[in-house]
């Protein structure tokens, strides 16, 4: 911008256009110098002076979940973006810990949002979800944790914002926190019985239920 003819003036106003083009960190000063050889004093825009430093940025935070020992479905998909197919494919009957990893290069994450439901949810569904919860506070150099105890089927979306405005949504698969017994019932035809004795073959009733553990309780 040094060469005049990158300068319109209109009196004593000049304009000079500038695009920036890539994202990134930019530093912008203001120098003016008169034909005397005399500069310019540093500008003052309330408790800024130039030269200016702002970023340019239009990409979408990223991030990656991890529950336990799992950051991926069972068919290797890792937890990184918003899934597709949602399989309920991973079990434990112990607590696991949410692990969240949210990060932005350039303007940084200013929102972290957090979603635990048994439904699943696509980015329509998510975009106009009031149920999500604000963790950002909670967010410690990156990072986020939260520890979940049986009895829950859920999954785990996330709603991320940059502080330029860029937004991402991830999700896990789903996952199933069970320490309830399976149950064993069994019948026996009672019209047939004499003192426990039975003098032909017997059909016995065999069923088995197993509890349903309940949906994921607020984050």
């Amino acid at each position: 911008m040094k060469n005049s003819e990158s300068w319109t003036q209109e009196g004593n106003k000049y304009t000079c256009l500038v695009e920036f083009t890539e994202d990134g960190i930019y530093h912008l000063g203001l120098k003016v110098k008169d034909l005397a050889g005399n500069e310019n004093a540093p500008i003052e825009v309330g408790e800024t002076k130039a030269a200016f430093d702002f970023v340019v940025d239009r990409k979408a935070p990223t991030g990656a979940l991890k529950i336990g020992d799992w950051d991926r479905s069972k068919d290797g998909t890792l937890w990184t973006k918003l899934l597709d197919r949602i399989s309920f494919g991973r079990f434990s009957n112990k607590k696991q810990v949410i692990r969240l990893q949210a990060e932005d290069n350039l303007s940084g994450v200013g929102l972290v949002e957090v979603l635990r439901t048994r439904e699943k949810m696509s980015l329509a569904d998510l975009q106009a979800s009031a149920s999500f919860k604000n963790v950002t506070g909670e967010v410690k150099d990156g990072y986020w944790s939260k520890e979940i105890s049986p009895n829950e089927t859920f999954i785990t979306y996330v709603h991320l914002k940059d502080m330029a405005g860029n937004q991402y949504y991830l999700s896990s698969d789903g996952v199933i926190l069970d320490q309830q017994n399976p149950e064993i019932h069994i019948t026996l035809p009672k019209e047939e019985e004499k003192n426990g004795l039975y003098k032909k073959d017997v059909g016995v009733g065999i069923s088995v239920t197993e509890p349903s553990p309940e949906t994921a309780t607020p984050v």
